[in-house]
């Protein structure tokens, strides 16, 4: 997984030193009083939960979305739709995609979701139990649990986006390193500290210490051995199954064009507004970001 995001045409052009997913997290007994289980849930299971769990005059709400276009890509994976072809256009307008544009619409638009700007909303509230279950990066685990741990007594727990059918593919990115010195004494001396990076103690410490998922298989089993918390056991899991069972996308990197991140932030911020077939604001983040898409 961690090798396929610097990959191109079967060549590495950079060592990946992390990785980090979208997530669900949720607040398990609510969810399991209202009979949802994210194992199996599918998009019509999502939409009517988010709605069954929104109470207005208790000021709870069913699900939250940071306002980030990674959030809207990330959904528009798990629901199968193509992020990219093999000519490495963009065709996520798709029917998977659509269908989750208009789910992702039924939900903000019927008051059944919200779209936060400020990072630590979604933590705060869902910690309060305000919120049932919100979208956020891997990276946020420790501060979630940390928060709920202070907050409410629920139990906490992550899984994969749903999808049409039932969990869907995650979408995986993480920094990389390249070496750029010239051949020489100073490009041996920089791959020789570049191998550093992928030790153990190092690779330990830089998970630790910045809570990217290390990309040593070894290290996340000998995490899973220690017994850690079960939530943080759910993402090494998962971690591992994605990994085996092929059920995840490498991070496109033409999303990094202004214009596309902009054109998939303001797709996800319009689909709560409804002045606009669902559908369109996806046909219209696809092409800016096949605008940028390099011959």
């Amino acid at each position: 997984m961690a090798e396929a995001l610097y990959t191109v045409n079967g060549t590495m052009q950079a060592l990946p030193l992390g990785l980090v997913t979208y997530l669900m997290y949720y607040n398990v007994d609510w969810l399991s009083d209202l009979g949802y289980d994210p194992a199996t849930a599918t998009w019509d299971d999502f939409r009517r939960t988010t709605c069954a769990a929104t109470d207005p005059l208790r000021g709870q709400i069913g699900l939250g979305l940071p306002a980030h276009p990674s959030a809207l890509l990330a959904l528009l994976t798990s629901s199968t739709s193509e992020i990219t072809r093999p000519d490495g256009y963009y065709n996520f307008a798709d029917d998977a995609g659509l269908q989750t544009a208009n789910t992702i619409n039924e939900i903000l638009g019927g008051g059944c979701g919200i779209v936060y700007d400020d990072l630590g909303e979604g933590t705060v509230r869902l910690s309060h139990s305000s919120l049932a279950m919100m979208v956020e990066s891997s990276m946020r685990l420790m501060d979630v649990d940390q928060a709920v741990a202070e907050g409410r007594n629920f139990r906490l727990d992550v899984s994969p986006l749903p999808g049409p059918t039932g969990p869907g593919p995650t979408l995986w990115y993480g920094p990389g390193m390249v070496v750029v010195a010239p051949e020489g004494v100073r490009r041996e001396t920089a791959l020789n500290v570049l191998g550093w990076f992928f030790s153990v103690d190092a690779q330990t410490i830089w998970s630790t210490t910045t809570d990217y998922l290390p990309v040593r298989r070894s290290l996340l089993e000998a995490r899973l051995a220690e017994e850690p918390a079960s939530v943080e056991a759910s993402l090494l899991n998962l971690t591992l199954s994605t990994a085996d069972n092929t059920t995840w996308v490498a991070w496109p990197r033409q999303t990094n064009y202004m214009a596309c991140r902009a054109s998939l932030l303001r797709g996800l911020l319009s689909l709560k507004e409804g002045t606009l077939d669902p559908g369109a604001y996806i046909g219209i983040a696809v092409t800016a970001c096949n605008t940028g898409v390099r011959p």
